[in-house]
């Protein structure tokens, strides 16, 4: 019984110690979480189906904490536009190019990369060609990945200054990611 009443006086500390989170430190947060779900995912497969409701979630706590300020950091502002590129909102992408494009300028290059595929997937999503080749999708009559349709008009130096690999280069991934698949469904 005393143990109860020593968690119950905490408690209120608990949840003004939460209030006081920056918005930077929340980005934080749901970006180890991120992370901790890729690290844990099979690569090869589809993703879950609640996947893309967990990705909205995550993507509206971004925009929350985005609405309280002082995200400003290049560091916060490329975890923010990774959370956002996750989700299949135009909206959402439309912010994570912008963010990713931010953070580039701030000095975290990884942020033209989070831009490349923001564009790339709003384009798909679209039904449209990507511009860099960031995006595959699983042709089920095939049983494989494919590298979404690329815009041919776009060079292997436009996506070098993005940090996408050369075309050759997405093409050998397509096959990679074919080869492990393959590997990982045969009987052992």
């Amino acid at each position: 019984m005393h143990s109860s009443r020593a968690f119950l006086r905490l408690l209120p500390l608990v949840f003004v110690v939460g209030a006081c989170q920056t918005s930077s430190s929340k980005i934080d947060g749901l970006y180890v979480d991120l992370e901790n779900e890729v690290r844990h995912a099979d690569p090869i497969h589809l993703p879950s189906l609640n996947a893309d409701e967990l990705h909205r979630q995550r993507a509206d706590a971004v925009r929350a904490a985005l609405d309280e300020g002082n995200v400003t950091s290049a560091d916060a502002l490329f975890k923010a536009s990774v959370i956002l590129v996750g989700t299949s909102r135009i909206e959402d992408l439309d912010l994570a190019e912008t963010l990713g494009r931010k953070s580039a300028e701030l000095d975290e290059p990884r942020g033209l990369r989070v831009a490349a595929e923001a564009i790339d997937k709003r384009a798909m999503l679209q039904k449209k060609e990507q511009k860099y080749g960031t995006q595959y999708v699983f042709d089920w009559v095939l049983d494989s990945w494919r590298l979404y349709p690329v815009d041919v008009a776009t060079t292997d130096t436009e996506r070098l200054q993005m940090g996408v690999p050369t075309y050759a280069e997405l093409l050998r991934s397509e096959d990679e990611m074919n080869r492990a698949q393959k590997k990982n469904l045969r009987p052992r």
